[in-house]
């Protein structure tokens, strides 16, 4: 009988444990996708240090001057930690078909972002007008995407970019 006691509250002990973990997952799955202008949220999975990696795509405008143009819908990986720990946003040069390391946010051992480029992979729009690939163009979506990121991330911020995407995080800065 004692056996019998032990074995069940075992397994109850397990379940609760498991759908403790779920919970807590998909926590950070709902905040993403109650910010307003993402358009989808798919977890991916984890290698790494990062408990969640989520693939996300929000919603740009092409022309920030003016919102009311044609939008496309641009690309961003989330490897997540703790929403209270630091944030690396690494700004892509080009395209970005899959999360990747990055040094200094196993470094700081916090949470990563990575922002594919507008205009490159999946971040294309329908109707591409190439007179919209500018740098200030693409600093207003980074800073879009950090705006709407910060109502989840309580830390500090810091901007990454490699080869080509150091030239984005220069412009963020200058412009944000």
């Amino acid at each position: 009988m004692k056996q019998f006691r032990f074995k069940i509250i075992s397994q109850l002990l397990f379940i609760v444990l498991l759908s403790t973990t779920l919970i807590a997952q998909s926590q950070l799955e709902h905040k993403l996708n109650s910010l307003g202008g993402i358009v989808k949220v798919t977890q991916i999975d984890s290698d790494s240090i990062y408990s969640e990696i989520y693939e996300v795509f929000i919603d740009q405008p092409i022309d920030h001057n003016n919102p009311e143009s044609d939008h496309f819908i641009q690309k961003f990986y989330i490897g997540h930690i703790d929403e209270d720990l630091p944030v690396v946003i690494e700004l892509d040069g080009y395209s970005m078909p899959r999360p990747r390391y990055n040094e200094l946010a196993d470094i700081l051992n916090c949470n990563k972002i990575q922002v594919e480029h507008r205009y490159f992979g999946e971040s294309v729009p329908d109707n591409a007008e190439w007179k919209y690939l500018t740098v200030e163009q693409t600093a207003n979506d980074h800073h879009n995407i950090i705006s709407l990121l910060k109502n989840i991330y309580n830390g500090k911020w810091i901007s990454s970019g490699i080869s080509k995407g150091g030239q984005p995080t220069v412009y963020h800065r200058y412009f944000f």
